[in-house]
């Protein structure tokens, strides 16, 4: 086996080979295949030309321009030259002319140059066919957007700091936000003035009111002067017996506690069944009540309530009644305690059959007859 180290391709001896640096393998030669001769006569660089770059002055010709190329073979002819030309000379057509050119846009003068499809001002005066054209910057085809550029996306949004501190916003831009917000808030200011001054309008007709009188008097004898003194003096008296509840009313008579009411208030409470009373003032105080004394016959009882120093109702006299006297009715009428009705005497000993309940038969009695509303409650 040979050994290709320390020699070149030349087969001289490589001076590095025997030196510290390793040894080196030098590329081998490229297998060119041969080339056409006449591709290589029209294609190929001159005779003494070993590049692209322009030949020393030494290869050029007496006339100090590069050997003429000798022409090309029929084949490259016909695949590369021109189109033949027609009788009167001028090309039937190429490569470079658009289909139904006519041969006059390729004729001289004004009228081929007008005629062109390449250079409709002529082409002596297409400066990319001048020579001498000076270099001139001119913009860029179009508006310079491009046109495969899609919509750009929104930037990052500004913060309040950034824009007041930050210079990111002209400060002609800042004036005009704030004389913006202040023509909005004086906007919102007039609307709300507005919308006030209107639902004002609804509650505040503008109505002259006319002056009020003053307060009337309550002269003593009046029924609500009457109604103010009487009314602590008047209880109403619960009655519980079993599971059935009654109620009426009643009149304190004594400053000891007795009250004035009817016996078939508190004849249910004395019978076999001994149910309980109770009295209610007008105050709300609440007390028990017990039976002291009760005439059928003229269907009054008295009961006695433990009370400190209440109010005292003075009696008067019935037979000082004539018709026609106004009459107070005061009482608790269906439980409702403190009702006031007004009225006239109708009548006076004005006989009246007792109800047979709690009572002791068919007794009559004179009564005074009044117009007050009386129902059961306050009898």
């Amino acid at each position: 086996m040979s050994d290709d180290r320390g020699t070149r391709p030349d087969g001289a001896a490589d001076p590095e080979a025997h030196g510290s640096a390793p040894p080196r393998l030098r590329p081998r030669p490229l297998d060119r295949p041969a080339t056409d001769p006449g591709e290589q006569a029209a294609f190929g660089r001159p005779d003494g030309v070993d590049s692209s770059f322009a030949p020393p002055s030494s290869h050029l010709g007496s006339n100090g321009s590069l050997p003429t190329v000798p022409p090309p073979t029929a084949a490259v002819a016909r695949a590369f030259g021109r189109p033949d030309r027609t009788p009167d000379g001028d090309p039937a057509g190429g490569l470079q002319r658009p289909p139904g050119a006519s041969g006059d846009a390729l004729r001289g003068g004004e009228q081929s140059a007008e005629q062109d499809p390449f250079w409709p001002g002529g082409s002596t005066g297409d400066p990319w066919r001048d020579p001498g054209t000076p270099v001139v910057a001119a913009p860029p085809p179009g508006d310079g957007d491009d046109p495969g550029e899609g919509p750009r996306p929104d930037g990052p949004r500004l913060s309040v700091r950034e824009v007041l501190f930050g210079k990111r916003v002209q400060p002609r831009a800042l004036a005009l936000l704030g004389v913006l917000a202040l023509v909005v808030g004086a906007a919102g200011g007039l609307i709300g003035h507005w919308t006030a001054t209107a639902a004002s309008a609804l509650t505040s007709p503008g109505a002259v009111l006319s002056a009020t009188e003053p307060a009337r008097e309550r002269p003593p004898g009046s029924v609500s002067e009457v109604a103010s003194r009487v009314l602590p003096a008047v209880v109403s008296l619960e009655v519980t017996v079993g599971n059935q509840a009654g109620n009426g009313s009643g009149v304190v008579i004594d400053p000891a506690g007795y009250v004035l009411t009817n016996d078939h208030v508190v004849a249910p409470a004395t019978g076999p069944g001994q149910g309980t009373i109770e009295a209610l003032f007008s105050d709300g105080s609440r007390v028990p009540a017990t039976v002291v004394g009760a005439d059928p016959m003229t269907d009054l009882a008295v009961v006695k309530v433990p009370v400190a120093n209440p109010t005292v109702a003075a009696i008067g006299r019935s037979g000082e009644l004539a018709v026609g006297d106004a009459v107070i009715a005061i009482g608790s009428p269906f439980g409702l305690a403190g009702t006031v009705t007004t009225g006239i005497v109708s009548a006076v000993d004005r006989p009246v059959r007792l109800d047979p309940e709690g009572s002791a038969g068919d007794a009559v009695i004179d009564a005074v007859q009044t117009d007050a509303a009386i129902n059961p409650g306050n009898s």
